[in-house]
């Protein structure tokens, strides 16, 4: 039902907040982040990541590397 729905959007977001944290501030490899954050696959995390922030998580460690 609903409730699960909202419950499976709820633990997907906080993967992937969980995920966006590690490459913000860890040297973690993204497959060693994509495990810890319960994907399947780096391929499938890379995907999600790249739906959600629209790029890849490299580029996003990279991005966020270049303002510090």
């Amino acid at each position: 039902g609903i409730f699960h729905r909202n419950f499976s959007q709820y633990l997907n977001d906080t993967r992937m907040n969980y995920a966006k944290y590690c490459l913000e501030t860890t040297n973690d490899t993204i497959l060693d982040i994509s495990m810890e954050s319960g994907f399947d696959s780096q391929r499938t995390f890379n995907r999600a990541f790249k739906d959600r922030f629209h790029m890849p998580p490299s580029e996003y460690r990279k991005s966020i590397r270049e303002l510090i």
